[in-house]
């Protein structure tokens, strides 16, 4: 299974317009007289018997081949299969904002601007515009900027939410990592602020070098996170983390606290009492596994699970079901 591109995940789905479909064995003369009279049409796609796109057939295409001297006589008992191009680009529903973006932007300089056709089950259901598709990215980016966790720059809950969602009511597998840092407040009180924000941001390079290309990494806040991927792997990439987590936060304790693996701290009643050097809690949920119809079953299974995984000692994975 490949990882899942999430570097902007939002769906296509609020920018698909029905579009003007037409079928491959109708005839193009047709064709061109109905592009005469609307101007607002500037693409036709072409649909086989199956209902699937075949080719599409823009208003330039259908200029040339009718105008001039002998145009309308040449092409008068053409198909519109005969003048269709099989140059364009279909989507599935379910591919992203920004993996559209970037296969509609890679095509040759003479089709850029074509529309791009959007795929059920392999059927046409519509089309997105290479306008709508710009503003759509556009805002997304704006969006997903004022929504940056300012310690991390890692992207904070609205985006964390609309890509939960997004995969949630898809069809590919995936899953979604939720990790807390066990004994957080203690260090943070012990050693104070600056420390605190360098175990934060030791958690956040930790997770970019242990899970695969393309996942999501977003910072719920405190000392939250989560992580969406594929799936691939998902508990050996977890156990990779805590290793790295370990590994990084180590020097920032004293050799005292480092030898008798815990610190001398007050908890949140005033009492003092150890803590155990900080480790990580996670709460794992897999597809393959679980599929929550909503994203208030989807809070509810993983808190559960988080729950498991913060009642066992040192660094815990708890599956979500």
């Amino acid at each position: 299974m490949s990882s899942i591109n999430l570097s902007v995940k939002l769906d296509i789905s609020r920018i698909i317009t029905p579009g003007h479909p037409v079928r491959s064995d109708g005839r193009a003369v047709d064709l061109y007289s109905d592009a005469q009279e609307d101007n607002e049409v500037n693409e036709y796609f072409v649909i086989d018997q199956n209902g699937s796109p075949c080719g599409i057939v823009t208003k330039r295409k259908l200029a040339s081949d009718f105008g001039g001297l002998y145009g309308y006589s040449l092409h008068s008992r053409s198909c519109i299969s005969d003048i269709m191009s099989r140059n364009f680009i279909a989507v599935d529903e379910d591919c992203s904002l920004t993996d559209t973006a970037s296969r509609a932007m890679n095509r040759s300089a003479n089709h850029v601007y074509d529309a791009i056709a959007v795929t059920r089950d392999g059927r046409y259901i519509g089309q997105i515009t290479i306008k709508d598709l710009l503003l759509k990215l556009k805002d997304a980016m704006v969006e997903a900027a004022c929504d940056v966790n300012p310690l991390t720059k890692l992207p904070g809950n609205r985006m964390i939410e609309s890509t939960i969602e997004s995969l949630i009511s898809g069809k590919c597998g995936w899953a979604i990592a939720y990790i807390d840092i066990d004994n957080f407040k203690a260090f943070n009180d012990s050693y104070g602020f600056a420390a605190g924000d360098q175990i934060i941001l030791d958690v956040a390079e930790c997770m970019k070098g242990c899970f695969p290309g393309g996942t999501f990494i977003g910072h719920v806040g405190g000392d939250d996170f989560v992580a969406i991927f594929s799936g691939d792997h998902a508990e050996e990439c977890l156990k990779r983390l805590c290793l790295s987590f370990h590994e990084k936060i180590l020097p920032l304790y004293t050799e005292e606290d480092r030898n008798r693996g815990y610190i001398i701290s007050k908890d949140r009643s005033g009492a003092v009492r150890t803590f155990p050097i900080a480790s990580l809690s996670i709460a794992l949920m897999l597809s393959s596994v679980t599929r929550p119809s909503s994203m208030k079953e989807f809070s509810k299974l993983i808190a559960k699970a988080k729950k498991k995984a913060k009642a066992k000692d040192g660094d815990a994975i708890a599956l979500a079901k």
